[in-house]
């Protein structure tokens, strides 16, 4: 086609290009999810702030997951996306994490925790995984003001409850879950040399 042809098929089209289509759900996700950070279970990047983001760029694996009943994340998401503070003892094996005027310390492998103060018991222990103390989720919202969104599919929202509560849908979770289950980034993949496969002949 002549770029005349292009430009007259693109203006009178009757469907949104994928580009535009993204970017329309991404803006419905900020505007119903305004000063929370949105995940799935098992999926390495959240939505915030209109975007997608990978939780640790140096680490692919860091990820929330579901340990016995409690959902465990790594302080990643606490810190880059909740405004937070972490800080590792290595030899102590402790975590200090702080969230506004809220100070919380857990243990790894150790279901006691102190929260401003005040000693408490969660219901899962934090774990280390791959190098890092993965903090339970529900423990550290409750005592840091902070709202958890929880649907069957496996996403979570965290943040303010006045941003959450009144506008996170069954239906704006699930859209969420495909989203995030489609992975931008082109998995790794054999050489074509060594998947080449003779399909038909030709004269």
């Amino acid at each position: 086609v002549t770029p005349q042809e292009a430009r007259y098929i693109y203006m009178n089209r009757t469907h949104p290009s994928a580009v535009e289509t993204d970017r329309t759900n991404y803006a419905q996700i900020n505007a119903m999810t305004e000063n929370s950070v949105v995940m799935s279970l098992h999926t390495n990047e959240v939505f915030y702030q209109g975007m997608r983001h990978r939780i640790d760029w140096n680490d692919p694996e860091a990820k929330p997951v579901l340990s016995g009943n409690s959902t465990l994340v790594p302080p990643e998401v606490l810190t880059k996306f909740c405004g937070g503070k972490f800080v590792w003892n290595e030899e102590a094996r402790t975590a200090d994490i702080s969230i506004g005027a809220n100070h919380l310390q857990f243990t790894a492998d150790d279901k006691n925790y102190t929260a401003n103060g005040s000693r408490f018991t969660a219901l899962e222990a934090p774990k280390m995984i791959n190098g890092k103390l993965y903090v339970p989720l529900r423990e550290t919202a409750i005592h840091a003001d902070l709202y958890i969104y929880y649907n069957p599919c496996g996403v979570i929202a965290l943040g303010e409850k006045t941003a959450i509560a009144p506008v996170m849908t069954d239906k704006l979770a699930v859209w969420a879950e495909d989203e995030l289950d489609n992975v931008p980034y082109a998995p790794a993949t054999a050489h074509h040399s060594e998947t080449r496969r003779v399909i038909g002949y030709s004269k």
